[in-house]
């Protein structure tokens, strides 16, 4: 009896030790496999606009005062404006990497569903023009920059337009460049964690490493 009661205890601990790990290793591994689709999926609406002689940049300035009318027909959108765009709005969800209140204002100016579940969010005004895409809807967490919330720039650091051509932010010499700022572990900075959809590009152990 009391061999067997050491024998469930045993395996008790190791099941406390194991599951969360396991919970942790699939979480990332998802948003990881998310991040890509999403970086696809940016890549492709680039593509697209410049075989029908246009530019991703142009498209979605053009949708400034028209709202999402064009952008929109190069997405498989299911819902429109799913959270308004007011910046309060949005600021109720979204944190930075390290948890604090974000500044949102790069992700304001309209919004869209996806049918695959991602919210796509664009900015054309108050900052560089681009696309932030949380891949997994606003309605999953974590809803953290860096997690599953991601932006794409058109604009350098120095607010040169590219034409149209789509960048991770946090890269040499484009938006949000500077990983101790953008893209740390004890930043405090208000965008911290949006310069890392670059460091996830490239860094096969970036999903890895993030900390639940």
């Amino acid at each position: 009896m009391a061999e067997t009661l050491i024998t469930l205890t045993i395996i008790g601990i190791i099941a406390a030790l194991t599951i969360p790990t396991l919970i942790s290793k699939y979480k990332k591994a998802e948003l990881q496999a998310r991040f890509k689709q999403a970086s696809a999926i940016i890549y492709k609406f680039q593509e697209n606009t410049f075989k029908d002689g246009d530019n991703p940049a142009n498209v979605i300035m053009q949708d400034r005062s028209n709202g999402l009318q064009t952008i929109q027909t190069y997405f498989n959108v299911k819902n429109i404006n799913t959270r308004g765009n007011a910046v309060s709005q949005l600021g109720n969800i979204y944190k930075t990497l390290t948890k604090r209140s974000a500044n949102i204002y790069q992700m304001d100016d309209g919004n869209f569903e996806l049918d695959n579940g991602m919210t796509v969010y664009k900015n054309n005004a108050g900052g560089p023009v681009g696309l932030a895409i949380d891949t997994n809807g606003y309605k999953n967490g974590p809803n953290q920059f860096g997690y599953d919330l991601f932006f794409w720039s058109t604009e350098t650091l120095y607010g040169d337009n590219l034409y149209g051509t789509f960048k991770p932010a946090g890269g040499p010499g484009f938006y949000l460049e500077g990983k101790n700022t953008f893209c740390s572990d004890t930043s405090t900075n208000s965008q911290n964690g949006l310069g890392c959809t670059y460091w996830a590009t490239i860094d096969p152990d970036y999903f890895n490493n993030l900390r639940f």
